[in-house]
């Protein structure tokens, strides 16, 4: 993800490694690798992680592939706990919520640095 010096003064002192954040930019595919340039950035609330809430996993389905599928299912184990889990796989003409019942996770900072 790459920054103009603008926007970059901005969000500086927001940019911590291991933290989740909301980027919204625009994907650079002129050279050989594409890139995301990033316009603007939020660090999300989490500060009722680990209440009653479930934590929702929104997913693209063209990025859903079996290795990632059997890594994510690993994420999760690795951080078992008491909340909910749901995926909300998003299609180009619908959405579709899966309830994981078997996955349940401690929501904490440490699962979303995970997730990242």
């Amino acid at each position: 993800c790459m920054f103009f010096p603008a926007t970059y003064q901005l969000v500086s002192t927001q940019l911590v490694e291991d933290t989740v954040v909301f980027v919204k930019g625009r994907l650079d595919k002129r050279e050989d690798v594409p890139r995301l340039v990033a316009m603007e950035m939020q660090v999300p609330d989490i500060s009722n992680a680990g209440t009653n809430a479930p934590v929702v996993l929104t997913i693209p389905t063209v990025k859903i592939t079996p290795p990632m599928v059997t890594r994510l299912g690993e994420v999760l184990s690795h951080h078992r706990g008491d909340t909910e889990v749901r995926i909300r796989l998003q299609g180009p003409s619908k959405t579709t919520v899966l309830r994981l019942d078997r996955h349940r996770v401690k929501a904490d900072s440490a699962l979303f640095g995970d997730l990242k």
